[in-house]
């Protein structure tokens, strides 16, 4: 079986700054697949532009299936869609 690298962070909705320090802490060519998962609550979310502004690597939120361009991936971070977050 391949190896497939990723990296999960779970946080609240007070986690947003360390979600950017972490974020603004890889580097551009960072290996693995970055899954972030954050409670929000109803809001809308700008999480994916907030950790672009930040860091390297580009942020979306998370699709499902094969040929969704947010699939997880080496490099780019990504967050369930709010209404899959539950």
């Amino acid at each position: 079986m391949p190896r497939r690298d990723i990296v999960v962070i779970g946080a609240s909705a007070g986690g947003v700054h360390a979600l950017r320090v972490v974020a603004a802490g890889l580097s551009a060519d960072f290996a693995a697949a970055v899954c972030v998962v954050l409670h929000i609550g109803a809001h809308e979310s700008t999480l994916p532009a907030l950790l672009e502004a930040v860091g390297p690597l580009p942020a979306a939120h998370a699709c499902f299936g094969p040929r969704d361009p947010a699939r997880a991936h080496p490099g780019g971070p990504a967050r369930p869609p709010p209404a899959a977050a539950g």
